[in-house]
């Protein structure tokens, strides 16, 4: 229980006219009030008011049905602890002299917008060194954009328990709200410092979010802002996904001040942890070591008994744990990186133990058990037929006593399309520290370091190391037959290194005979445990374990140069696997010359790729959600650009609403809508990459954003005007002129192969289909930019392109479908066409000029399901204000394929 000294409510003084400005409600609710706050002694830190939350509780989220699946059921937060809140967002003055940013003086008093979430943490940072105290947030390593805002912070940690400033949490930031009549974010949405997860109908103390962040990385924004009024106090988005790096002219932030001594995570059906684990390593880090972003680590989380996971190539580079009740040890990958094989015996315990196999998704989908006795420690190999097999042993016990030992064996079983073969016994023995086929070699520890040469008639056993102990035995599989294991400081392991050494401080590595050829010594403060080979590599993975026997941390060991990368840190992480996506040896030959290149596709190409820039459409500059779109609509163009007769473009709008499977079998529809978007985007997608490449186009379906068009040429709606800049793989494409001579082979696959998203896996099954999941309603709040923002001047440039891209289309008799997708009947009520503005009466006038349009550009087709408003889309077809569910999708797609096929 934190307790509040008189110095700490000395950092918390705020006067009583400034509390007025700010809360100006009055309320004889729990919370802040006047007169607590007025009563605090005069202290050096002005803006911060004390608020009495110990002992109190809030809620988050609500029971209503109608909210969003992360809203709810409503969730009570019990505080052990009081906290200061700034009375007011921090202003563009106090960010712009603490952070060194230019600012005009007549808005020092302005909030701060347009800020990521990092540049909020590094605000809060920098205020507790002015301040004098710890900093509350810890990273590695700051990453920045040409702008100066905060694009990564590497390693970025929380420490609740430290006294200092930072983002509040959702719930401190709701037991404000309501505790007041006001709403208390002002104009601007703010940060709040948790990962959003999911809430359950129960109480937690000192709930401070989710433990990591989720696929897609979010985090929240709360209250309202000026351009959408009135918000429930429990939302807790946006009209996009939020992550760390977005940033808007309507989104601010204010700061707290204080600990949380005993912060508690929770994600059902987890439920409460303590403890957090946190990536260290960058993607660009893992590529930088193995040429693809295509990387895994894999681990079991010893506080929860789980299998967890990073996904190098995934933006959002966070952990994500499989939830379940089987208490999981030993997770290895499978070689193509899709499935992962776990067991539920521990090496050197003796007892029962039964090895499963999982997909490596979020949800553990297609969990397979094998149906034997005994199976534990499962290992993945290769047999020289192609079959993949998993090698287990009978019993993980200790081989200690050999004749104990030998009553145990070795085993493998094939597995393909998700299913388990027969087992087949190979060794007597269990020999679960490696197998080579090839070699006929194997070993083991735990607690003796044993070796087997056999063949399909002998099997041939030998004791090495001198008989001292050994454990975490683990074979290279890069052909070399290399062992690793750790030993306890015996006579043997001194007498090579040269010195004496603690338990666990050297990891030790023999040849194929058992003769010691190398030793690692682990960092300062750390000893090694759970070692093994990264496959195929002369890496390998081991935690490291902390004075007290902690296994803090996940490290990657470089072989060749004995350096060693922090991976990841938690409170007890076990039994690390790191896949990495195996490259083969292609011939790979240019008009001028040939030569021999890694490559991660099989087959010959005409055109020498960059692996460095071909296919590189996203790396950890991911940004707003859009950057990940266009990444993923890349993969969808280079994979089916020779199947597709059918282009969709837009903006979220048609994203939500078009589902490229439910059209007619004769048309191949791919979805490349995204967001943020706009006309100038869709003209320079066509022209670039869609009309050389897809050569079978008979139809483009094309959204009419008429609010959108506020939004210029060089602005952020247009991504290659300046954003495509922060990824290689768009400026190789233009430096190759798009590939207009034709696609390069192979460049399908180093896309494949590149940074994405954990959006893409369902988008690409999709064929670009965003599927929202729940029909929320067309809200009755909308948004409300300015209906004036759209000038006379923005509609001429707009018309221009659009009338530029109909007249290219219908040059090459390629059907241009334009819709004006439905938003909220409730804009009726406003004198805004939707939610980025436009007047009425202009968007009005546009539809029946477009419309109009179709006399002299009989190729091009106006769909207006808007209507102005009166149309056939109820609630139950909305996810909110401006997009279709999925029950809207399908009636919007049915109207566009019965169109197509009577044009076809």
């Amino acid at each position: 229980m934190i307790v509040f000294t008189s110095i700490h409510k000395m950092l918390c003084r705020i006067t009583l006219p400034i509390l007025v400005m700010f809360f100006w409600g009055c309320s004889d609710s729990e919370g802040i009030s006047k007169k607590e706050a007025s009563s605090e002694e005069e202290v050096p830190v002005e803006g911060f008011a004390y608020i009495h939350s110990k002992g109190k509780t809030t809620v988050l989220g609500t029971m209503s049905k109608t909210a969003k699946a992360d809203e709810q059921p409503a969730m009570k937060v019990y505080f052990g602890y009081d906290f200061c809140v700034g009375v007011h967002e921090v202003t563009q003055g106090e960010f712009g002299q603490l952070m060194n940013r230019s600012f005009k003086k007549d808005s020092f008093d302005y909030p701060q917008a347009n800020v990521t979430f990092y540049d909020a943490v590094l605000y809060a940072n920098a205020l507790s060194k002015k301040y004098k105290m710890d900093t509350v947030y810890t990273y590695s390593k700051a990453q920045f954009a040409e702008d100066k805002s905060c694009e990564n912070l590497v390693g970025l940690k929380t420490n609740y328990d430290v006294w200092g400033f930072r983002l509040p949490t959702e719930a401190e930031w709701m037991f404000v709200a309501n505790t007041r009549s006001d709403d208390i974010s002002g104009k601007l949405k703010e940060w709040v410092n948790d990962w959003k997860g999911f809430f359950a109908d129960t109480t937690i103390e000192n709930f401070v979010g989710a433990a990591n962040a989720n696929g897609m990385d979010e985090k929240i924004l709360k209250g309202s802002s000026f351009v959408k009024e009135n918000v429930p106090l429990y939302a807790r988005g946006d009209f996009y996904t939020v992550t760390p790096l977005s940033k808007a002219e309507y989104v601010g932030f204010r700061l707290v001040l204080g600990k949380i001594e005993n912060a508690v995570w929770f994600n059902p059906p987890i439920g409460a942890v303590t403890s957090v684990v946190t990536p260290l390593a960058l993607a660009e880090n893992i590529r930088n070591l193995f040429g693809t972003y295509q990387a895994r680590l894999v681990f079991r989380n010893d506080e929860t008994g789980n299998i967890a996971y990073i996904n190098y190539a995934n933006a959002a580079n966070s952990v994500v744990e499989i939830q379940d009740d089987i208490d999981s040890y030993h997770p290895d990958v499978s070689p193509d990186g899709k499935y992962v094989a776990f067991c539920t015996g521990l090496e050197g315990v003796a007892g029962e133990s039964s090895v499963y196999v999982r997909k490596l998704d979020e949800s553990g989908s297609g969990l397979v058990k094998l149906n034997v006795e005994g199976a534990a420690i499962p290992r993945w190999r290769i047999l020289d037929n192609g079959d993949t097999v998993i090698v287990f042993v009978t019993n993980p016990g200790t081989n200690k006593s050999e004749s104990t030992w030998n009553e145990y064996s070795t085993w493998y079983v094939p597995f393909k399309d998700g299913r388990f073969g027969t087992p087949k016994k190979v060794l007597q023995g269990s020999f679960h520290g490696g197998l080579s086929f090839e070699k006929g070699f194997a070993v083991t520890g735990a607690s003796l370091l044993r070796a087997t040469r056999f063949t399909d008639k002998s099997q041939n056993n030998e004791l090495w190391y001198n008989g001292e102990q050994a454990c975490n035995v683990s074979l290279s599989r890069d052909g070399r037959d290399r062992t690793m294991f750790l030993d306890f400081a015996g006579k043997t392991g001194a007498a090579f290194v040269g010195k004496k050494y603690s338990v666990h401080e050297m990891l030790l590595i023999a040849d194929s005979t058992g003769k010691l050829v190398q030793s690692i010594e682990s960092p300062k403060g750390y000893t090694f445990d759970h070692a093994e080979w990264v496959a195929e590599k002369n890496f390998a993975v081991a935690t490291l374990a902390n004075a007290n026997g902690v296994h803090q941390k996940i490290a990657l060991v470089d072989v060749a140069s004995n350096k060693v990368m922090e991976l990841a840190e938690g409170s007890e992480l076990w039994h690390p696997c790191l896949w990495v996506k195996q490259k083969k040896i292609v011939t790979q030959e240019s008009s001028s010359s040939s030569k021999t290149v890694e490559s991660s596709t099989s087959a010959e190409i005409l055109f020498v790729l960059d692996p460095d820039s071909a296919g590189m459409y996203l790396n950890s500059k991911y940004g707003a959600v859009g950057n990940g779109l266009m990444r993923n609509n890349m993969e969808l163009l280079w994979n089916f650009h020779d199947q597709a007769n059918v282009i969709v473009l837009g903006s979220s709008r048609p994203l939500d609403g078009i589902v490229p499977k439910q059209f007619n079998e004769k048309f191949f529809v791919l979805n490349l809508a995204q967001t943020p978007s706009g006309i100038y985007e869709s003209k320079f997608y066509l022209d670039h990459y869609v009309y050389p490449h897809v050569k079978n186009l008979r139809y483009i379906i094309l959204s009419l954003d008429y609010d959108l068009w506020r939004y210029g040429p060089e602005s952020d709606h247009n991504f290659f005007y300046s954003n495509y800049k922060s990824f290689p793989g768009y400026i190789y494409d233009k430096n190759h002129g798009y590939w207009a001579s034709g696609i390069p082979e192979g460049l399908a696959e180093l896309t494949e192969d590149g940074y994405s998203d954990q959006n893409g896996v369902a988008l690409r099954e999709n064929m670009g289909y965003w599927s929202v999941g729940s029909c929320n309603g067309w809200e009755t709040s909308v948004c409300g930019w300015d209906s004036t923002s759209l000038t006379p001047r923005g509609i001429k440039m707009a018309m221009d392109t659009l009338v530029n891209l109909i007249e290219t289309a219908d040059k090459r008799d390629i059907y241009v479908i334009g819709i004006v997708f439905p938003v909220s009947p409730n804009y009726k009520k406003t004198g805004r066409f939707a939610c980025y503005g436009t007047r009425r009466s202009v968007a009005d006038s546009l539809t029946k000029v477009l419309t109009a349009m179709h006399e002299k550009y009989p190729h091009f087709i106006v769909m207006d399901e808007n209507k102005m408003g009166d149309h056939d889309y109820p609630d139950s077809m909305a996810d909110d204000q401006q997009h279709l569910c999925p029950v809207g999708a399908t009636q919007m797609t049915h109207r566009v394929d019965s169109l197509l096929m009577t044009l076809d």
